[in-house]
């Protein structure tokens, strides 16, 4: 975990508005039960995503968001996010299963 700390506070050092770094930052925060830290991370990562990246950092951050007892911003974040994806006809687009997960994690 040290080790991991390390490599991506140095990546986010040389690459500030790179979404993976912070996504995965996140995560590793959320499973450490540092909720408030992953916070912080999440919300980056949000903010410099795009497309099905916004997707996956959305249910990273509202996952923070709710073990922090936030139920109710949890649930307009996700809302917000669905209204502003643009579904693509093809089901078998990753898109229709990142929804879908963010609907599930709306109606816990």
């Amino acid at each position: 975990v040290e080790d991991a700390e390390k490599l991506y506070v140095k990546m986010q050092k040389t690459y500030p508005k790179e979404f993976t770094y912070l996504y995965y930052h996140a995560r590793m925060l959320n499973e450490l039960e540092r909720y408030k830290d992953a916070e912080k991370k999440a919300r980056l990562a949000y903010k410099y995503s795009y497309g099905d990246n916004r997707l996956r950092a959305t249910e990273v951050l509202a996952t923070t968001i709710l073990k922090l007892g936030r139920e109710n911003e949890a649930k307009k974040i996700i809302t917000n996010t669905i209204k502003s994806t643009k579904m693509p006809e093809d089901p078998t687009i990753r898109t229709h299963r990142y929804v879908k997960s963010l609907q599930e994690l709306i109606n816990r």
